[in-house]
């Protein structure tokens, strides 16, 4: 069996890399398959990913919002943007972080890849995107907006420890998949 048909086997779905509109209808239509499987089965993302398109990214987050099956997120390796988006939001108790990940908490530079529009025009979908993945992230921790607005612009990088202090996941595990911490 390949590698690919066991992970979805065992409902696990991978976000490793760049976050694209490829990457997005694929996990999307991972998610909505396993959610029509099995409606109470617990899906997981592993998450290693830099981010990307915040409207692939977004289509990824709506989806999980959607599906009734609880979505346990994993941060492994490097988690950042979009991606860390992505990673708050899975559901609460169900999200983890390996014990040497790296969490970037950064203000959103880059949206869409659209026809060339008006500079202003570009500045106000970036504002527009920033903000609303600020509300998505303070929603999820806990945090203020302000501070996450702040940490955002100041591109804050979090241990899994810190992790879990600040709200954006909420277990740090070992390599043998035990709770640590």
């Amino acid at each position: 069996m390949e590698p690919y048909e066991e992970r979805t086997r065992n409902r696990i779905i991978m976000v490793r890399g760049e976050i694209d509109d490829d990457m997005a209808n694929r996990v999307t239509a991972e998610l909505l398959l396993l959610a029509d499987a099995d409606p109470a089965a617990e899906i997981t993302l592993h998450i290693a990913s830099p981010g990307g398109m915040v409207t692939a990214g977004m289509a990824i987050h709506d989806t999980m919002a959607l599906i009734e099956p609880p979505v346990a997120t994993y941060a492994v390796g490097t988690v950042g943007g979009t991606a860390q988006v992505l990673l708050t939001a899975g559901t609460p108790g169900r999200r983890y972080a390996l014990p040497h990940v790296r969490i970037h908490l950064v203000r959103i530079t880059a949206g869409e890849r659209t026809a060339p529009v008006d500079p202003a025009e570009q500045d106000l979908i970036l504002t527009r995107w920033h903000w609303e993945m600020t509300m998505l992230t303070a929603e999820a921790t806990g945090q203020p907006v302000e501070q996450v607005n702040l940490d955002a612009e100041r591109h804050r990088v979090f241990t899994a420890h810190e992790a879990v202090a600040y709200g954006l996941v909420d277990h740090v595990v070992d390599g043998g998949g035990r709770v640590t911490w």
